[in-house]
């Protein structure tokens, strides 16, 4: 038998709603737990691969004759 005059906190509130989501999944045949996967993939891009998506993407291409040099103040 429920109780008149009782209010229901955020903490109540929360716990209803976490039951619910899970419900909701079970019954989708979801998995109850999100995990995050992180695949990271590391690649080299060819010269040619990287000339097209720069022109693709209209990128400045980087200078062929770079100078390593330091200012000089007068």
């Amino acid at each position: 038998m429920a109780q008149v005059g009782t209010d229901v906190g955020f903490e109540g509130m929360a716990r209803m709603l976490d039951l619910a989501f899970k419900l909701k999944q079970f019954a989708a045949g979801m998995p109850s737990e999100i995990k995050e996967v992180h695949t990271l993939q590391v690649g080299n891009v060819s010269i040619e691969w990287e000339e097209l998506i720069r022109k693709a993407y209209q990128m400045a291409t980087p200078p062929t004759n770079v100078v390593d040099g330091h200012d000089v103040k007068p």
